[in-house]
């Protein structure tokens, strides 16, 4: 969405996103709102005949935070998604996975019901993580 190979099925609200990209998936789609949230766009694709769930927001103007989504039990089975056996471990422990990437992004993941949510971007990690986990955040 952000270099242009995928392109926005829906503009919206989150609720709308939610409920459209739900409509297709057999996991819980989450799509939370954001504080200071601009613009939220959703679009499904398909990866080795799993459905995938893609949300994009842009916060305050100028951050932009990608989620990918995908069944947990797909993530962590590694049939046909594909993660490290650390990563997996952290999340069977934690639910949780942080990691500062060399270029000034940071890397999310969490479990979010059945759902593997995984979301970048180049926010600093704390105030990622503290958005990502805000109290006052509505599913």
């Amino acid at each position: 969405m952000i270099g242009g190979s995928i392109k926005p099925q829906l503009i919206s609200t989150e609720e709308a996103v939610r409920s459209f990209l739900a409509k297709e998936v057999a996991f819980d789609v989450n799509v939370p709102k954001m504080k200071g949230c601009s613009s939220c766009a959703g679009v499904l694709s398909d990866f080795n005949g799993v459905k995938l769930a893609h949300v994009v927001y842009q916060v305050d103007g100028k951050n932009i935070i990608y989620i990918y989504q995908a069944s947990m039990n797909d993530a962590m089975d590694g049939t046909t998604i594909g993660l490290p056996a650390d990563v997996r471990d952290e999340i069977k422990k934690t639910d949780w996975y942080v990691r500062d990437l060399a270029d000034h992004t940071t890397l999310v993941m969490w479990r979010y019901k059945n759902t593997l949510c995984s979301a970048i971007s180049g926010m600093d990690k704390d105030a990622m993580i503290a958005l990502l986990t805000d109290k006052e955040m509505k599913e």
